[in-house]
């Protein structure tokens, strides 16, 4: 038996159904839902907490031309590209001229890559990332089938990822306009404490999630959820929560990935 099993708006105290018609006239009053409150944290904050986080304090940045450096094969990335840092001192690159095009089999260790204008995009496959941050200020993001570990992303624009893309330990996408779709088609590598993953859209959020993935999912627009692989964590939209097919979503008491 579950006690008062319908729950209603606030502000609705009564039922004028037929009595013989209404099955649930022994349940007045209903129980009442309070107001919900989503709130979606600010891109602008969310970005400068992370680069204040990734970057030590006296850092230099360099800057990389990718109208003049074609970066196509690994042979190029290796060449022409700034080297890479280290887990306390990460190389943090500048990129002009345009987006940033990423080859196949290249590893990206310990950066921080922001791309004045223009797309980021994984082309190909094998694209291994570690304690990476990447943004864009005037593109999107298209993923290949990436292995993140710490990842950090924000897009401007939108965000791709494919199903084969895996994630693990703190990861973090967000886009700052209310354009800013999100499509996230991959998956964490776990649902335990090991991967945790944030999904923060200005835009939709769609999640397609390939297999089991643990993690917290806000947006501020609408929120679809398709596909039948399971969910640890919560949802949260502004708009409206769509759930097309057998979509399961396991709460963790107290889980919260926002800081």
């Amino acid at each position: 038996m579950v006690d008062r099993a319908v729950a209603v708006a606030p502000g609705y105290l009564s039922s004028t159904a037929n009595a013989a018609r209404n099955q649930y006239a022994n349940l007045l009053p209903p129980q009442v839902i309070e107001a919900q409150t989503v709130n979606v944290p600010v891109y602008a904050d969310l970005s400068a907490t992370e680069l204040t986080k990734r970057i030590p304090t006296g850092t230099s940045s360099v800057t990389f031309n990718a109208a003049t450096n074609s970066l196509n094969t690994v042979a190029d990335w290796t060449s022409k590209f700034p080297a890479p840092g280290t887990a306390t001192r990460p190389t943090v690159v500048k990129v002009t001229g345009g987006g940033l095009n990423i080859p196949s089999n290249v590893n990206l260790n310990h950066y921080v890559i922001t791309v004045e204008s223009g797309d980021i995009n994984f082309n190909g496959s094998n694209h291994n990332l570690n304690n990476v941050m990447l943004k864009t200020n005037n593109g999107n993001v298209n993923f290949a089938n990436v292995s993140a570990r710490d990842l950090s992303l924000f897009a401007s624009g939108s965000i791709n990822t494919n199903s084969g893309a895996r994630f693990s330990g703190e990861t973090l996408l967000a886009t700052g306009t209310s354009n800013g779709n999100i499509t996230f088609n991959g998956a964490t590598n776990t649902v335990d404490a090991n991967s945790s993953l944030r999904v923060i859209a200005n835009g939709d959020l769609t999640y397609n999630g390939a297999a089991a993935t643990r993690g917290e999912l806000i947006t501020a627009k609408n929120f679809f959820f398709n596909g039948s692989s399971n969910l640890y964590g919560a949802i949260a939209a502004k708009g409206n929560i769509t759930f097309n097919g057998s979509a399961t979503v396991i709460d963790i008491p107290g889980f919260t990935t926002l800081p």
